[in-house]
């Protein structure tokens, strides 16, 4: 990033002028596009979550011997059969069928700062994980 810089001249001396006015779009402009930049990044890993979450549950129920044919075939089992517990305290839930338990998510959210690598700004994420039972 570069700042223009404007030599001024007076009668009695020489002045190095930072036009603030330049300096003020640049920082709104940057302000801005990071903040579209944090918007399209929590979007995507909220997206990530959520299919990391679909995929476990058709997993847990496959591995107790469900087998669905089409996705209205799983919603209606879900619907019917399976219930979750969020025990808040423990940032955890419990998924089960018929009462019994299949699934488990630690849903502890751990965020590390923003930082730059290179030209790319990250973030590092984390949403839990998941267990069989």
């Amino acid at each position: 990033m570069t700042a223009k810089l404007v030599t001024g001249v007076s009668k009695n001396t020489s002045k190095v002028v930072i036009i603030d006015a330049y300096l003020g779009k640049v920082l709104k402009r940057l302000t801005k596009n990071t903040m579209e930049h944090m918007e399209h990044l929590t979007r995507e890993m909220y997206n990530e979550l959520q299919s990391q979450l679909e995929k476990s549950v058709i997993d847990g129920l496959e591995r107790k011997g469900f087998k669905f044919e089409t996705t209205e075939q799983l919603h209606e089992f879900i619907k019917t059969r399976c219930h979750c517990e969020d025990r808040t305290h423990l940032q955890e839930k419990t998924y089960l069928i018929d009462g019994k338990p299949f699934l488990v998510h630690n849903y502890k959210m751990e965020i590390s700062p923003v930082y730059t690598e290179g030209n790319q700004t990250k973030i590092d994420a984390s949403g839990g994980y998941y267990r069989f039972v």
